[in-house]
């Protein structure tokens, strides 16, 4: 079978269009029949809708008309029960099968709406064919519906009711369209579309000239192989019009395929009588509701079954689904002990000896499990005696079945040390089956009492049975400083010992440690002091304890902190130590001939100009002798025997004094002799 195409190009394509867009409502909008094939998802529920019209093409298309079928006339019907809504004279009645009573469906069946809320049913509905908005109600079958109406699928899991031609009151889909210049009305949707002269103005469709149209079909020829041309109603192609273009049993759906049926009244199968939608094939049921009570339907099988889960049957029960019939088990997980039986589909201990424990076997006339009929079938060490009442494996029937110094307590069947205090001796008393120390003070020596819950003799069981500030320590019941820290001022308790000390571990000395001696210190060794800090001997970290610990060139100090110095001895050459820093000089002694000066702990040339030779002075910015320019006043001042403006004229640096050389000067134009 195959599903409904839209052409491309065609002008009437934006009908297909304007479905299909229709088709995905959001919650709250209008449903719309889904126009996809059967088999797949949201497929259109093929047993909403009745194509059970009368076989002429031309009555395929046509409006429903709401006229009341008179059908019966109220003096035939009298007092008469109605048995179909067939019987019911009014519009939009249906009969009340409970009650045999015509009665309004819904008052606002078939009234235009906007969206669900518009509806008393809480259901707006879009046309396939229109896209018109209008109420549908809710529905089991087609009885339920009034004449001219189908139950029938919108998209959704339940059905409604709605109108065979899809359209309401004989309404005009074009009532009410004004379309602008060049477009038309098309009579079958109420869209406006772009007219035509001739076959070239409809791409890959057909023209009908009288109308000015495009179709996808004005005939079967303008049709795939396989398909029809709705020349009477919408001029679409389709693999049928009517049932007469479907081959044997099948019908014509609303989506022009031929299937297995579209409504209930397509079955005639009494073991199927009921049309499944979204297979578009006959079934024994669609939901529950189509079975008897007490059945449910299998979704799978589509049969009425009396279970189809294992939640639909009692306690203690499962559905054995093939059947659909409820058991005690159909498989040995169904039985909380035990495995099933297959034959009586019932949970029993045992069917082969396998199912019982380790040592047991099955006896299967009883399908129970049993160990032993003699003591000669019981192997353990501790089960070595047949308690032949129960066929089970047990510690002893009797003394006999006992080791040395032991007796059988018949109630339990075990052997055990005593049963009465006569078995224990004259130094015990028996006590569940164990000989103790004690059972009350009287039987332990001295000032110790007897702890009733351990039978043993103890020191104490409270506070007040020790001498002055002990307390009783409940773990072994003695006399002890302490349990806890509040029994230690200013200490920590160790429980082990029941004394107070000053630290049991480190938690207990933070940031410092404990030692062994329960002591609190800053450190044991090194690793418990920081970065670049060693322990001392006195257990105290320090940055030092000798130059070894020191890095570089580094010294330590009494203080035990790494310097670079602690006296000149540990500074390279001539520097001083000063503030345990090496510096080159603390005085001008310090200094060497090159820089006799000693200042701010550095040497340098000069501080004063006595410290500079000749003419030279000294620059106390830079602490550096420099050599001072020399003004002449006659030419006896000069070498060269000439002086200009104060210089003296020169032709080379010789002819110049005191560190001067000879230079260019533009004003006066000439070479004088001047500081470099």
């Amino acid at each position: 079978m195959r599903s409904l195409s839209c052409p491309l190009l065609h002008p009437l394509f934006l009908l297909c269009v304007a479905a299909c867009a229709l088709a995905g409502c959001a919650q709250g909008e209008p449903a719309h029949i889904n126009t996809s094939t059967p088999d797949m998802p949201g497929a259109l529920d093929m047993r909403a809708v009745d194509m059970s019209a009368p076989p002429a093409r031309e009555d395929m298309s046509a409006p429903l008309d709401m006229t009341p079928d008179m059908r019966t006339e109220p003096e035939e019907m009298g007092s008469q029960r109605c048995t179909s809504s067939a019987q019911c004279d009014g519009e939009l009645e249906v009969c009340i099968l409970e009650t045999g009573e015509c009665e309004v469906l819904a008052a606002d069946l078939c009234k235009p709406c906007a969206g669900d809320a518009d509806c008393s049913s809480g259901r707006c509905f879009a046309s396939p064919t229109t896209a018109k908005t209008f109420c549908i109600a809710p529905c089991l079958g087609d009885s339920q519906c009034p004449t001219g109406y189908n139950c029938g699928g919108t998209g959704g899991t339940e059905r409604s009711c709605i109108p065979d031609s899809f359209t309401c009151n004989g309404e005009d889909p074009c009532e009410g369209v004004t379309c602008e210049p060049g477009k038309m009305c098309q009579p079958n949707s109420g869209l406006c579309l772009d007219s035509c002269a001739s076959d070239a103005d409809c791409p890959g469709v057909v023209c009908e000239e009288s109308t000015g149209t495009c179709f996808q079909c004005l005939k079967d020829g303008d049709c795939a192989s396989g398909e029809v041309c709705d020349v009477d109603g919408d001029r679409t192609c389709g693999e049928c019009v009517g049932d007469m273009d479907c081959p044997g049993a099948e019908v014509c759906s609303p989506q022009r395929e031929c299937v297995g049926c579209v409504r209930d009244g397509d079955c005639k199968d009494v073991a199927q009588p009921f049309c499944l939608g979204t297979e578009a094939r006959c079934v024994g049921c669609v939901d529950s509701g189509d079975c008897p009570a007490g059945q449910s339907c299998d979704a799978s099988e589509r049969v009425c079954k009396n279970c189809t889960a294992d939640n639909e049957c009692g306690a203690n029960q499962v559905c054995d689904e093939p059947a659909g019939v409820c058991v005690g088990c159909v498989v040995s997980q169904d039985c909380a002990q035990g495995v099933c039986d297959p034959g009586t589909q019932a949970c029993v201990t045992c069917l082969v000896d396998n199912h019982c424990a380790s040592g047991q076997k099955c006896d299967t006339s009883s399908s129970t499990c049993f160990e032993c009929n003699t003591s000669a079938d019981c192997s353990s060490p501790s089960k070595p005696a047949c308690d032949t009442s129960t066929r089970t494996c047990v510690g002893c029937v009797g003394d006999g079945d006992c080791g040395a110094n032991e007796v059988c307590n018949t109630a339990s069947q075990l052997c055990t040390e005593c049963v009465s205090d006569a078995d224990c001796g004259v130094n015990g008393v028996c006590d569940v089956g164990s000989c103790v120390g004690c059972v009350d003070d009287m039987d332990c020596p001295g000032t110790t009492i007897c702890n009733t819950q351990t039978a043993e003799c103890i020191e104490c069981l409270n506070d007040s049975q020790c001498a002055g500030s002990e307390v009783c320590r409940v773990t072994d019941r003695t006399c002890v400083q302490c349990t806890n820290d509040t029994h230690c001022p200013g200490q920590v308790c160790d429980p082990g010992a029941g004394v107070c000390r000053d630290c049991i571990d480190n938690n207990d000395c933070a940031p410092n440690v404990c030692t062994p001696s329960n002591i609190c210190v800053e450190c044991q060794v090194t690793n418990d002091c920081g970065a670049n800090q060693v322990c001392s001997p006195q257990n105290t970290c320090e940055q030092c304890l000798n130059n070894n610990d020191c890095p570089g060139s580094q010294v330590c100090s009494a203080q035990r902190q790494c310097e670079q110095c602690v006296s000149s001895n540990d500074c390279p050459g001539t520097q001083q130590c000063l503030s345990n820093q090496c510096v080159p000089c603390t005085s001008n002694a310090h200094c060497p001939a090159s820089t006799p000066a000693c200042l701010a702990n550095q040497c340098v040339e000069c501080t004063t100009n006595s410290q500079c030779s000749g003419s030279e002075t000294c620059n106390t910015s830079t602490n550096m002798c420099e050599a001072s320019a020399q003004i002449c006043f006659s030419g006896s001042d000069c070498i060269s025997g000439s002086c200009v403006l104060g210089f003296c004229e020169c032709s080379s640096s010789s002819q110049c004094t005191n560190g001067e050389v000879c230079k260019f000067f533009i004003l006066p134009p000439g070479l004088y002799c001047d500081t470099p």
